[in-house]
């Protein structure tokens, strides 16, 4: 029976583990944290069950979840590829995977998340990018929407030039990437020390950067094979201090590898650039927050913060709102709203 890891110990006591024992390893280790995913993750551990290649094990880890999340496992439980585990306290994303990657047996890690589905030939055409000795490879996603509108938008990773390990370093610096379906070889993952426990967003990327950063060799596929879930509160101050967060913990998470590996002009001048965005958004969404809590001065400052970063007609709008009275920055709060529900609804 595989221990229960350091990190999974220091939240607590958790349930025994139920991962197989076997004496052999696996191709791919699938680990899925879980959180808040009964309603979801019954679909994608089917999805893991549908792959063409039956060489892997699914290894979830319930962080916590309060809302009956083994109960929903249990029926996936009788195929001895796969396990599972609850901690006894929640302790985010980072900390569930890397208790999840201490049990692996597996060549190769798959982050997958609860929510998200597979393609049947997901860990078929994996597994032929990592034969041709990438390190880590990512996936084109499909991105799908569940809240009330059907909306399917695929995402389509830049072409990494991987002829020269630091062009394609460049390119991943500059961004933007999407990295879903990320794979990494064993060694790979475990050099990189794993997720860092004390982001609590970005912490894919993160480890991507730090990989990347180490010299691996990476590739990407360019087929919709993974399917990431995009849940509904987009609108809500919810999705908008989610954005904040995330673009928060980005910049940190930029501006830690800046302080980490060697910095050429090359590398400062790509780094520079992927930061403007994660810059951009999290002023952004402080500005929308700012307009619901109908904070003046809030808004005008991130809206101002904004304009020096990146140049908007939006942004320039903001500014000028946070000079007018409530009633008008009611009116430009529906007109926006109503623009971004028709954009996403295309």
């Amino acid at each position: 029976m595989s221990r229960i890891p350091e990190t999974q110990r220091q939240t607590g006591q958790a349930s025994e583990p139920h991962v197989v024992e076997t004496a052999e390893g696996v191709t791919f280790s699938l680990l899925m944290a879980a959180y808040g995913a009964a309603e979801h993750i019954g679909p994608a551990i089917q999805s893991v069950l549908n792959q063409t290649l039956a060489d892997w094990e699914l290894i979830v880890v319930d962080d916590h979840s309060p809302d009956g999340l083994g109960e929903c496992v249990a029926p996936f439980r009788t195929d001895p590829r796969i396990g599972y585990v609850r901690l006894a306290t929640n302790g985010g994303p980072s900390v569930a995977r890397n208790v999840a990657a201490a049990m692996a047996r597996g060549q190769y890690f798959v982050i997958f998340d609860a929510d998200d589905l597979l393609e049947p030939t997901f860990l078929e055409r994996t597994l032929r990018a990592l034969d041709g000795g990438a390190d880590l490879v990512a996936t084109c996603a499909v991105r799908f929407y569940e809240d009330g509108v059907a909306r399917i938008q695929a995402n389509d990773p830049p072409p990494l030039d991987t002829s020269d390990r630091e062009r394609a370093f460049l390119q991943i610096l500059r961004g933007p990437f999407f990295y879903n379906g990320l794979t990494f070889r064993r060694a790979a993952f475990e050099d990189s020390g794993g997720f860092n426990e004390s982001l609590g967003a970005a912490e894919d990327l993160d480890l991507w950067l730090r990989v990347a950063a180490g010299g691996c060799l990476v590739r990407t596929i360019h087929e919709p094979i993974y399917r990431y879930r995009v849940q509904g509160a987009s609108l809500s101050r919810g999705g908008d201090e989610q954005t904040a967060a995330f673009a928060a913990n980005e910049l940190r998470v930029l501006k830690s590898l800046a302080r980490t590996i060697p910095m050429t002009y090359d590398r400062h001048k790509a780094l520079s650039e992927h930061a403007r965005r994660p810059r951009s958004s999290l002023h952004l969404a402080r500005a929308r927050l700012a307009l619901r809590d109908r904070d003046r001065v809030v808004l005008r400052r991130e809206a101002l913060r904004l304009i020096r970063v990146r140049p908007s007609a939006r942004a320039a709008t903001m500014a000028i709102g946070s000079y007018l009275p409530p009633f008008a920055i009611d009116t430009i709060e529906k007109v926006y709203l109503t623009l971004k529900a028709r954009r996403q609804r295309f």
